[in-house]
Formats: C-alpha cells, sequence, structure tokens
C-alpha cells in the first residue's frame, strides 16, 4: 500500500521506527530536532514535525534534483519501497528506510538520495569539497543497512536564497557516489536497538543531548574514504 509522503498515514507509519532523517537527532547531531523531540514523536505524544522553509523547499525541489540527476548523467531513477524494515527489526534494530528513488542501469538497485542547500552554507562548502555533512552520512548508512545495498548517489541542489524562479540558471547540482561502511553500520544498529528499547518501550525521555555513541560514530565516518565525485554524462559509469 502506497502512503502519500507527508500525509497522516505515512506519519503515523513513520513513528514505528527510526528513519533515515531521525538518526541526525538521535545521536544529537540535527540543528531541526532533539532526542527528546524524536522520543516525542515515537511516543505518539506528537505527529510530526512540520520543518522550516529550508524542508519545505527541499521536499519541493525533489523531484526536479531527481530530473536533473538523470539529464546531467543519463541514469534512470526508479520509485523507491516504502518503510522498509530493517533485517533484524524483530531483534529490536527498528530502522525503517524511505529512500527517495533507486537507481537503474549499471547501479540498478542502488540508493539515490536528493537534498538541497543554499549558497554560502555550511552544506554548501562541504558539497563543494567533495564532502557530505553528517546528518546525510547517517541518512546514506541508514540506507544501506535496512536495505541490504553497498551504496548509491547523493545529489545537492545548491540554490540562492530567496524565491527560486529558474533553478536550470540559477542551480547548481553535485553528485557524490557513497558506499557502504560497514562500521558506521554496527553503530547505528547497536545504537538503534538500545535507544528504542531504553526510551521508547520503556516509555521513559531521553536524558541526553549528546548521544554516547556519537564521538565514536563521528570518528568511524571520518576515518574511512566513501565519498567520490559522480561523474557527469559522457563518462564511464561502473
Amino acid at each position: 500500500m502506497y502512503l502519500e509522503p507527508g500525509s497522516t498515514g505515512w506519519h503515523r507509519e513513520r513513528q514505528k521506527g527510526i528513519g533515515g532523517s531521525d538518526l541526525s537527532a538521535m545521536f544529537g547531531l540535527s540543528r531541526f530536532d532533539t532526542p527528546l523531540g524524536l522520543w516525542e514523536l515515537k511516543t505518539n505524544r506528537r505527529l510530526c514535525n512540520p520543518g522550516g522553509p529550508a524542508a519545505q523547499r527541499g521536499t519541493r525541489l525533489e523531484p526536479y534534483v531527481c530530473r536533473r540527476f538523470t539529464e546531467e548523467t543519463g541514469i534512470e531513477l526508479s520509485p523507491a519501497p516504502q518503510f522498509v524494515r530493517h533485517p533484524r527489526w524483530d531483534e529490536g534494530v527498528r530502522l525503517l528506510a524511505n529512500p527517495d528513488r533507486m537507481l537503474d542501469g549499471a547501479l540498478g538497485g542502488l540508493v539515490f538520495e536528493a537534498k538541497t542547500t543554499s549558497e554560502g552554507s555550511s552544506t554548501h562548502r562541504l558539497y563543494d569539497a567533495g564532502q557530505v555533512p553528517p546528518q546525510h552520512m547517517l541518512q546514506l548508512q541508514h540506507y544501506a543497512v535496512s536495505l541490504g545495498v553497498s551504496g548509491g548517489v547523493i545529489s545537492c541542489l545548491i540554490c540562492p536564497n530567496g524565491t527560486i524562479i529558474d533553478p536550470d540558471t540559477q542551480c547548481q547540482s553535485v553528485h557524490l557516489r557513497w558506499r557502504r561502511s560497514e562500521t558506521v553500520g554496527q553503530i547505528i544498529e547497536t545504537s538503534v536497538r538500545r535507544w528504542w528499547s531504553t526510551w521508547v518501550e520503556a516509555d521513559r525521555a531521553p536524558d541526553y543531548l549528546r548521544h554516547p555513541k556519537t564521538s565514536e560514530l563521528l570518528a568511524a565516518m571520518a576515518a574511512e574514504s566513501w565519498i567520490d565525485e559522480y561523474p557527469r554524462s559522457g563518462h564511464q559509469y561502473a
């Protein structure tokens, strides 16, 4: 059954586990939510986080980011499955995957994630340098362990602040190929299992602002080289 993203049914299904964008809040790395706020979501104390203007703009531009990626690389995208449960869901690894799209062709079965950011932001500087912000890294590695894939592509559209009239001329895109990290995946799996049982199932509010595993997680992400620039059309894809 397909649930319209953002609908009441979609949000209620999302409450049943930890999604890719939830992880940064769980680890205390989110600018938009806290461990306590995430706990309130997962224990039905509030239905959803409506998100600010930046999140809303990202939702509106997602189809364009996907279309532009295909135009610039020649790689087609397919609809992604909804609410895929981690293979060890019954053991308490309550990870729910909702990727944006899946890649076709030579990269068939890998994950495609669409992002947007504003010119001059810290996120813009990271993507320009061929890097991915920690909150996006977590989301990608979440998808890897939940879907059992080896990696994929993340595409970020960098736009000026204010109204976007013509993204073809106003915005630039950066496409990065990423690979699964077994070390990061194991930290995510263990941390989510313990977080869900300790706070959600026990109905206890989290007593921390920064997760005990956050430093270890950031060190593991920094220790590996798992991001490459993705070539444009005319190059060989493998």
